[in-house]
C-alpha cells in the first residue's frame, strides 16, 4: 500500500509548476484521484496539504440563459463529494467550488474537458447533419441541444448504474462530512441557487443517442482534442 501511496504523491506534484504540461499535470491529478478511489486511499493519507479544506472560483463566467453548462458541472458537483456557492452580476454567475483541494482540482479538469469535448462534438455533428440534410431541418441549433442533451443523461446514467451496481466509478468520490460541516457553516448566511433543468429539444433522436453514448463513455476515451487521456485503470 505504501508503494501505491508513493505514486499518488508523485502523480499529485506532477503540476505544470513542477515542469509538467498543462495535459500532463491534469492525466496526472485524474490517475491519482483514480487510485485512491481503487484503494480506499483518503485524502487524510496523502500529504502535501491535499486534505486541507479549499476554495477554487472556476474562471468561466456562465451565462444564465444558458443552460447546459450549469447542468454539466452539478453533475461532477454532486458525484465528485464536493459543495459550491454562487455568485451573479447581472447574467453571468460565478461558481467557486469548495471541497479538498484533490478533488476541487478534479473537478476543474473534469468540468474543462468534457465542456469543451461536448461542444467540439455538438458543432461537428451539426455540420455534419447540415451537409446531409441541408440547414432548413437544423433550426434553432436543435441539433446542438439534441446531442447536448443526450450527452448529460448519458453522464449521469454513468454514474447512476454504476453506483446502483455497487461498483466504484472510477471518479465517484463520497463526500466527506469534514467537508459538509465547513461549506454550512460557511454559507450559513448565504442561500443557494437552483440549478433549472430546461434544456428544449426535438425529437431528433439519432443525436440524442450519440450524445448519450458519449456521455455514458466519458472519461474512457480521449479528450480535450486527444491531450487528455483518462485512461481506465485495471
Amino acid at each position: 500500500m505504501e508503494k501505491i501511496k508513493d505514486k499518488i504523491e508523485k502523480l499529485l506534484r506532477r503540476t505544470m509548476d513542477n515542469g509538467a504540461t498543462e495535459s500532463e499535470a491534469q492525466n496526472a491529478l485524474v490517475l491519482a484521484r483514480k487510485l485512491m478511489l481503487k484503494y480506499k486511499i483518503n485524502e487524510k493519507d496523502i500529504t502535501n496539504n491535499h486534505n486541507n479544506v479549499y476554495q477554487l472560483e472556476l474562471n468561466y463566467d456562465f451565462e444564465i440563459d444558458n443552460v447546459w453548462p450549469r447542468q454539466l458541472l452539478t453533475i461532477f458537483i454532486k458525484n465528485c463529494g464536493i459543495f459550491n456557492y454562487v455568485k451573479t452580476n447581472g447574467n453571468k454567475m460565478k461558481y467557486i467550488l469548495f471541497g479538498f483541494k484533490v478533488d476541487v482540482d478534479c473537478v476543474e479538469v473534469l468540468f474543462n474537458c468534457a465542456y469543451e469535448y461536448v461542444l467540439n462534438q455538438a458543432n461537428e455533428n451539426y455540420n455534419d447533419f447540415v451537409e446531409l440534410f441541408g440547414s432548413e431541418y437544423a433550426i434553432n441549433n436543435s441539433i446542438k441541444d439534441c446531442y447536448i442533451q443526450g450527452f448529460l443523461s448519458g453522464l449521469e446514467y454513468k454514474y447512476k448504474e454504476q453506483n446502483k451496481s455497487n461498483k466504484k466509478f472510477e471518479l465517484m468520490i463520497i463526500p466527506n462530512k469534514k467537508i459538509k460541516d465547513e461549506f454550512e457553516k460557511f454559507i450559513s448566511n448565504f442561500n443557494k441557487v437552483n440549478i433549472t433543468n430546461d434544456i428544449k429539444i426535438k425529437n431528433e433522436s439519432e443525436m440524442i443517442l450519440k450524445g448519450f453514448n458519449d456521455g455514458k463513455n466519458f472519461g474512457t476515451t480521449p479528450l480535450n482534442n486527444g491531450n487528455l487521456k483518462l485512461s481506465t485503470l485495471n
